[in-house]
């Protein structure tokens, strides 16, 4: 079958920081756990984050330094 539109673009791929290091945040009730995260494409730290739950820290957080614009990098 031919194809008429041909492919769909695709998004540009979303590098993510994963958890290094967690703990519970008991004094906020927003938010229930601390997390630090690493990049393992550049090695980029941030420091402790306050995190919503453990499944949005497991999650991961996009890397800054990865997912720059083409247009801005230089």
């Amino acid at each position: 079958m031919m194809d008429l539109f041909g492919e769909k673009p695709r998004r540009p791929r979303l590098w993510r920081m994963h958890v290094i290091d967690a703990g519970d945040c008991e004094g906020d009730p927003l938010y229930q756990v601390i997390a630090r995260f690493q990049c393992h494409r550049c090695n980029a730290q941030t420091d402790w984050m306050k995190v919503e739950n453990v499944t949005t820290a497991k999650r991961g957080i996009p890397c800054e330094a990865c997912n720059k614009p083409k247009d801005t990098e230089s």
